[in-house]
Formats: C-alpha cells, sequence, structure tokens
C-alpha cells in the first residue's frame, strides 16, 4: 500500500494490473478503496467480469423487490454503479431482471464481448413472475439470438398469470391461444395471428398491430375486441379481390354490416406509420362503422378525409396529424384543418401543426363551432407582409411625422396603403383565434431546418422561419389574445415574427397561466439578425420569468 505521494512500485499502473489478475474479485474490491490510483487501475479489471450470481449480489437483488425505501436506495445505488462502471464490462452475465434494467437505463455497457442471460424459465416460475405485468418481446432480439422453437416462450407467457401488457415483435403467435391463457391481459402488440372464430375477449382495452390490415381484418378485430377502446396500426390496404369461395362469404360480411348500419364501440384510432396514408375509399369503410369515435390520428389531412370526419364521427373531441419529425411533407390540400373547426362541435384538441391554412380562407370561413377547443396547432400561411421596400418608406416617413408639410409620393401612399392592409388582416387573423377562449395550447408555424436542408443543401442557409406568417407585435393585433386567459403554451417558433421586449412583457401580464413557449432557442447561425434578435429575447426572459420553459430550437 502506497504510504506517501513520493514514487513507489505501487504506484506504478502496469504492476498494478498485473497483480490485479492474480486476485480475487473481493481483494479487488478492497483494493480499489484504497487510493484514487489504485482505483483507476484496478476498477477497469473488477469491471471485466459482471455476473449477479455470485457473492452479495442475489441478496442485493432481492431487496429491489421490496417497496420499502431501502429498495429504492438499492436501485439508485444500482443504477449509478452501472453508470460509472458499465463501460469496463466485457463479459455480462445476468440472472436478476433488475440487472437487466440498470444495464439497459445507463447506456455505458457498449464494450460488451459476451452476454448470458440467465434461465427464463426457470427464474420466472420461480417467483419473478408472479408480479410481472409488462413484457416485450423485441424483433431486435433475434439478432443477438435466433431461437429454434417458440415453445419455450410459449411456455413462459402461459405461466405469467398477472400480465397485463404484451407486446411482440419477435414472432407471430396465435391471439386466441395467448389470450386464453391470460385473461389478465389489457394491452397487446404485435403481429399476431387472427382468425374468424367467434371467440371474443372483453378484457382487451389496446391493440396494436404491426401487421397490415384490410376493412375486414379491422372488423375481426373489433368483434374479437367488442371492449377495445384504442387500435393502431400502420396500414390499412383495401379489401384484396376475393379469389376463394370463401373470401367472397367474407367480403360480404363487410356489405352487410354496412347495410344494416352496424356500429362498434371503439374510442380511438391511430394510424402509426408517418409515410403510409390509406386510400379515402378504405378509410371510408372504416369510418363508417365508428361513430362513437373520439380520438384519431392521421398521417394525412385532406379535405376529403376532413368531410368524412364531419359526417361519421359525430363525438370527435381531437385529431391528430402525425408529425414527421424528419422531414415537413406539405400536403396538396390546403385548409382543410378549417373543416373540423366549424363541423365538430365537441373537438378539444386540432393537433396538426404541419397542416397549412391559408390566412385568406380562415377568414372567409363560416364561425367555428368548437367553442371549447384547448389545444390548436396549425401553420397559417399567406398572411399579407411588408416588402423591405416598403418597410424603408415608412421608416423613413416615421422620421419625418413631425414636419407639417410632407409630400406623400406615390410609392409612400402604396406603402401606406399596403401597411394597413397587412395589419389590418393579421387582426382579423389574431381576432378569429381569440374566440377560442378555452385554448391553453395555441402553436401558429413549426421548425424545418432537416426540410429545408434536404430541398436548398447548404447554398441557401436556414433563415428559421416561414415568411408569410404572423408577425406577433401588438400593433399587428396580439393584444386581441388577451381573452385566452386560460393559456399555459404559446409556440410561434417558424413565424415571421417581430416579437420584442414590449410584446413579451404583454405576454407575461395577459396570459398569468403561461408556463411554456417554443421560439425564442436558437435555430440558425447566430450572426443572422433574426436569431441575434432571439438571443437578446431570450436573456430577457430569464431575467423576468426564468419559470417559463423555452421549448424547440436546435436541427
Amino acid at each position: 500500500m502506497p504510504t506517501r505521494t513520493g514514487p513507489s512500485l505501487a504506484s506504478v499502473p502496469e504492476l498494478l494490473e498485473f497483480i490485479g489478475h492474480h486476485l480475487t474479485l473481493p481483494d479487488l474490491a478492497r483494493c480499489t478503496l484504497t487510493c484514487q490510483l489504485w482505483h483507476q487501475a484496478l476498477s477497469p479489471l473488477l469491471w471485466q467480469t459482471f455476473d449477479d450470481s455470485l457473492y452479495g449480489w442475489p441478496r442485493i437483488m432481492s431487496a429491489l423487490y421490496s417497496e420499502a425505501a431501502t429498495g429504492q436506495r438499492d436501485k439508485a445505488w444500482l443504477d449509478a454503479l452501472f453508470s460509472r462502471y458499465g463501460h469496463h464490462i466485457r463479459t455480462l452475465r445476468i440472472r436478476w431482471h433488475s440487472t437487466v434494467l440498470a444495464a439497459s437505463a445507463c447506456g455505458r455497457c457498449t464494450q460488451l464481448i459476451s452476454l448470458q442471460s440467465f434461465n427464463f424459465r426457470e427464474s420466472l416460475t420461480a417467483g419473478q413472475g408472479k408480479c410481472l405485468d409488462s413484457i416485450r418481446l423485441d424483433m431486435s432480439l433475434s439478432y443477438l439470438y435466433a431461437p429454434r422453437s417458440f415453445d419455450p416462450l410459449d411456455k413462459i407467457l402461459s405461466g405469467l398469470l398477472n400480465l397485463v401488457e404484451l407486446s411482440n415483435t419477435l414472432y407471430p403467435m396465435d391471439v386466441n391461444l395467448i389470450l386464453q391463457q391470460l385473461p389478465s391481459l389489457r394491452s397487446i402488440n404485435g403481429a399476431f395471428k387472427l382468425d374468424t372464430s367467434s371467440i371474443s375477449f372483453n378484457n382487451i382495452r389496446y391493440f396494436e398491430a404491426t401487421m397490415p390490415l384490410n376493412p375486414l381484418t379491422f372488423r375481426q378485430c373489433l368483434v374479437k375486441f367488442p371492449n377495445l377502446d384504442c387500435l393502431c396500426l400502420e396500414r390499412l390496404l383495401p379489401l384484396p379481390h376475393p379469389t376463394t369461395h370463401n373470401q367472397q362469404q367474407q367480403q360480404q360480411i363487410v356489405v352487410q354490416d354496412n347495410y344494416h348500419s352496424i356500429s362498434y364501440q371503439l374510442q380511438e384510432l391511430r394510424f402509426t406509420k408517418s409515410d403510409y396514408s390509406p386510400t379515402l375509399e378504405t378509410l371510408q369503410q372504416v369510418l363508417f362503422w365508428l361513430p362513437h369515435l373520439r380520438h384519431i390520428t392521421l398521417t394525412t389531412l385532406y379535405k376529403s378525409t376532413a368531410d368524412m370526419l364531419v359526417a361519421y364521427c359525430k363525438e370527435l373531441e381531437s385529431f391528430r396529424l402525425l408529425e414527421d419529425k424528419g422531414f415537413y411533407h406539405a400536403t396538396s390540400s390546403f385548409d382543410a384543418s378549417l373543416v373540423l373547426l366549424q363541423g365538430c362541435p365537441k373537438l378539444k384538441v386540432l393537433d396538426a401543426v404541419q397542416h397549412q391554412i391559408r390566412a385568406e380562407t380562415l377568414l372567409a370561413s363560416p364561425p367555428w363551432v368548437c367553442d371549447r377547443l384547448e389545444t390548436l396547432r396549425c401553420l397559417i400561411v399567406g398572411v399579407s407582409r411588408l416588402l423591405p421596400q416598403d418597410m424603408k418608406i415608412l421608416n423613413d416617413l416615421f422620421v419625418l411625422r413631425s414636419s407639417k408639410n410632407v409630400f406623400l409620393t406615390k410609392q409612400d401612399r402604396n406603402a401606406l396603403q399596403m401597411s394597413r392592409n397587412t395589419m389590418g388582416q393579421q387582426q382579423q387573423v389574431l381576432e378569429r383565434l381569440a374566440s377560442l377562449t378555452h385554448l391553453k395550447v395555441l402553436e401558429l408555424a413549426f421548425k424545418q431546418p432537416r426540410d429545408h436542408l434536404r430541398r436548398y443543401g447548404d447554398k441557401n442557409p436556414y433563415v428559421g422561419y416561414f415568411t408569410d406568417t404572423l408577425e406577433l407585435t401588438l400593433d399587428s393585433g396580439l393584444g386581441k389574445l388577451a381573452a385566452l386567459k386560460d393559456l399555459e403554451m404559446f409556440g410561434f417558433e417558424g413565424c415571421n415574427h417581430l416579437i420584442d421586449r414590449s410584446e413579451l412583457d404583454w405576454m407575461i401580464k395577459s396570459w398569468p397561466r403561461l408556463r411554456a413557449m417554443s421560439g425564442l432557442r436558437q435555430n440558425g447561425l447566430l450572426t443572422s439578425s433574426f436569431e441575434m434578435r432571439k438571443a437578446d429575447l431570450r436573456s430577457y426572459m430569464r431575467q423576468i420569468r426564468s419559470d417559463i420553459q423555452q421549448h424547440g430550437g436546435g436541427g
């Protein structure tokens, strides 16, 4: 043991490492506590192999299942250990579920050479599985180990009597068999084999299908799970052309359902694949069965789609357009969101920030009936804005306004008229938004730097906004939004705004419940005047209301 700070054999890392290879793990653990040098030299050896079945680990792991405070402290301690030393582990031998969680959550076990898992069947049937309420069998597991047979997994699942949630994309399962074995299940996700049997399961509330459905198999899901609240699917395909007598009979069932106006109790329908959209006819086929639908998530929004939702889904409370985080796909149908605003009286959420509404069409639309709307996320474009030359003329006139004899040229008069027009239009748009007095979330644009890069490359720098959007100043009518007393989130990222400190002061005063905003964080190069102005506003917001969260920004 080193006793002084001067050089000694005990201070040579190579010698310490050589000696460490001949020590037992308990001795190594004691040595790492001696001093900082020994800790640095011997920790990689101590953590080179981790086996949770040796020494005191079984006792520690079993204590983690306790709901007591000691169990929670032990869990935090284990997580910290893996976060600090996980990068040293080369061989990981797992017998306890807590080890899997800690090793996965830390994200530090990146140098693994060998991974040995415990005996699933033995451990889960020994007692750990009794309290297990959720399990995920992901397709990625097949890259680690491709089982020759799934019989052991089937037997394991059949013993998890308290299982509530099952996510399985690893292998196809017989949905009838698994649900008969596990009556406690409430949520299933995966590529399950559906059949036409009359067996139904009232316990299932959530079903996410990773295999394609068509109207016939869609109907089979609704029949098999009569109490289903939410159905998620990647693709909804048209009915295939029947080639056999059996297929003709099955498709006739769909026709009969339509004729007799058969309906189902489904509350929520979600499409989860951003690059896929069902045909209008196929979507209409299933919406006809869902008069009680309250929530829907689609990947595109066209006026014809919105018309169908208004016609078939009288109880609709929320519409969400699946947002593509990578790129912005401009829809060929503008203003479809307006159809929902003026046709769905129970609508509370309209989350379609990548869908464009033109200002002129918005002002011409009939009165909105969704007076209980709480969330509105959309992209309002087509706003009349002053050109740079008009702004210069107006600035010059402002300087000369003290003079009594100012001669106005034709250009001056045109600039003044343009200013009145654009201010009037923006004030009317904001007045229309102010009629939604129950709004808690209002976002009027979004960031799209990656889409800009895809379209224009590096030639045109990303400026961080759509040019024909609201300027959101007090002069242009921001004060009309004072009616939104419940507003908690205000988003203007992507707006070509002219917000200044006076507007921020007004927001703080007028919206007492404001907790978050997006639009002030950095997007493009800090050298641009737009980003420099935002940097100043960010600093000002930190001074006056540091508790308001700033969202957005980045690439």
